[in-house]
């Protein structure tokens, strides 16, 4: 039997493995907050130390493979709660441990194994000597460090919070202690406090780049961009409030012995995996928000699940929805629930659960959105013309950016103006492209003097012999090596790209930016490849009777952080 074959073989028995695990048959939030431990532990270090080892991408891509594991976790029983954290855990022994670095390693392994399916490694070994997949070739391998650069750089992030609540935090550490290890009063006034000025700084905080039309966004969320980011800056405020108690209860727990730190600690792991009163939070987000009930329960549908209802039809491919919906309460992790509210979530879930609405009407207002955003930058370029969406007969080109004094024109094709989260968007977005490369293909065609008239009619002044620069405009990515590879002429970009290749040809003055256009992508891409990615590197996880060994990208989180800013400056204007 081939490795291919043996690895395939494996899939199939890991699946039915992992159905059977024991540790499946425990309550829905026993096991959840479990996993939230393990995500607490990846962001913040262990709680434990007052030495932080956080690791934020390692703690995102935990939350995202969790997508893989709600399926199962719906399975298990809804009851009982347990009268707080500690409780609900109590049944974790070191068996259930065990057990639960399985899942998560399982979890990892079904985000691969599609990879896998659709070619991109090679596959080395067998169950008795351990499997070993290796990219496909060296282009594969370049490319998709390439790809996944640009990818990081367009996320959406949150400025991180300025606010701390040192007293208030103290003086509530103080009273759960002389309380004896319980709230009496005053909790719920601290929360809503807190909650309410880290809402504020959040909403001001958001850094993303606009995803649909104003039209598009009411169509997708329901209501306006303006009180979607209210909605979402309540929770982001909410999180960050549990998450500043929660080391707060650690903080003084460290300095503590005996059941003084004992009680805190379990008091700290109850903010990271917080079971609160429905009421009281949506509450709250009413309170903060200003929006209706009936605009926030709209929301809630795309972030949140019962599973009580055995099915969360929303999940899938890197999302997980954060907020369970069980009786009376709702129950979350902080990072995991911040981590899922960009605006590509929203509308990845109306794909997911409602296709057709999202087909009819919103689908429609993707592209010109991502055409909008690449217009600001390229405006910027002297003596240039732009004009978009032009029915040339045999198709349209979407942008076209046309300058006299050269004589040459970007010929902008947008596509794929969702950024894609494994496999299956991956080869989506890598279809978008092929189409970009037909239509480009097809007015390079004509006739020169065809393609003039075309252009003409577009900018309203004549031309003649006008040359033309070939350009594929995505979100955020573009595919694997078999995309690249074949891209020969054509200029790709995404909207931080376009953003930054302008700033440069103005910071150098060059007098044939349009010339130069595609020059200077493959500078700044090539330069933001080499800063961002560090190298590849092996990693080996355990899969019961077996191993797997794995390709990693080492990425600079610092060059990616800052590249995210300075794109939403130069797009955004701020």
């Amino acid at each position: 039997m081939d490795s291919q074959t043996a690895l395939r073989e494996l899939e199939a028995q890991l699946d039915k493995d992992v159905k059977a695990l024991p540790l499946l048959k425990l309550p829905f939030r026993t096991v959840l907050s479990a996993l939230y431990g393990v995500v607490d532990n990846r962001f913040h270090g262990p709680r434990t130390s007052p030495e932080s080892r956080e690791n934020e991408d390692v703690g995102s891509a935990i939350v995202n493979r969790l997508s893989y594991l709600l399926p199962l976790l719906l399975d298990c029983p809804v009851e009982p709660l347990g009268l707080n954290l500690a409780d609900a855990l109590s049944p974790i022994t070191a068996q259930y441990g065990v057990e639960l670095a399985f899942l998560l390693t399982y979890a990892h392994f079904s985000e691969l194994m599609p990879e896998v399916h659709r070619g991109y490694y090679a596959v080395s070994g067998d169950a008795a000597s351990g499997f070993r997949l290796t990219h496909a070739s060296d282009s594969f391998r370049y490319y998709e460090a390439r790809d996944i650069a640009l990818t990081e750089i367009s996320m959406p992030y949150y400025l991180r919070p300025r606010l701390t609540f040192e007293a208030q935090l103290f003086e509530l550490v103080n009273s759960f202690i002389k309380q004896k290890y319980s709230h009496k009063g005053g909790l719920v006034t601290t929360v809503t406090v807190i909650a309410k000025q880290l809402y504020d700084e959040f909403r001001l905080g958001i850094r993303e780049i606009p995803i649909l039309t104003g039209e598009g966004c009411s169509a997708a969320f329901g209501v306006p961009l303006e009180k979607f980011n209210r909605f979402r800056s309540a929770w982001a405020g909410i999180s960050e409030a549990c998450l500043q108690l929660a080391e707060a209860f650690a903080h003084r727990a460290r300095s503590s012995t005996g059941r003084r730190q004992r009680e805190l600690f379990f008091e700290c792991m109850e903010w990271t995996a917080p079971l609160l009163g429905r009421n009281f939070l949506e509450g709250l987000v009413l309170a903060l928000t200003g929006l209706s009930g009936a605009e926030i329960d709209h929301l809630m549908q795309f972030y949140s699940f019962s599973p009580a209802e055995k099915r969360a039809s929303q999940v899938g491919d890197g999302f997980f929805p954060p907020i369970a919906r069980l009786p009376d309460s709702l129950h979350f992790n902080p990072d995991a629930l911040r981590s899922m509210l960009s605006s590509r979530n929203v509308l990845y879930a109306l794909n997911r659960a409602h296709t057709q609405v999202f087909d009819e009407r919103v689908s429609g207002h993707l592209e010109p959105a991502l055409i909008e955003i690449a217009k600001r930058p390229l405006s910027r370029l002297p003596d240039v013309f732009l004009a978009q969406e032009i029915d040339w007969g045999g198709g349209d080109i979407d942008l076209l950016v046309y300058s006299e004094r050269e004589n040459r024109a970007l010929h902008i094709q947008a596509k794929a103006a969702i950024a894609p989260q494994g496999a299956r968007m991956v080869a989506a977005t890598e279809s978008r492209v092929k189409e970009a490369l037909r239509q480009l293909s097809a007015l390079r065609k004509l006739p020169p003097a065809q393609i003039d008239a075309i252009v003409e009619k577009a900018i309203g002044r004549p031309v003649r012999d006008v040359d033309l620069v070939d350009v594929v405009l995505c979100r955020a990515s573009f595919g694997t090596a078999k995309i690249w590879e074949r891209l020969g002429a054509v200029t790709v970009v995404n909207p931080p790209l376009v953003a930054a290749v302008v700033e440069r040809l103005i910071a150098t003055s060059n007098p044939s930016p349009i010339t130069a256009f595609a020059a200077t992508v493959k500078e700044v891409t090539d330069d933001i490849q080499r800063r961002a990615t560090t190298g590849w590197e092996e990693a080996t996880i355990e899969l019961g009777r077996t191993t797997l060994t794995i390709p990693l990208l080492r990425l600079d989180s610092a060059v990616i952080w800052a590249e995210r800013k300075q794109a939403y400056e130069r797009l955004m204007g701020r």
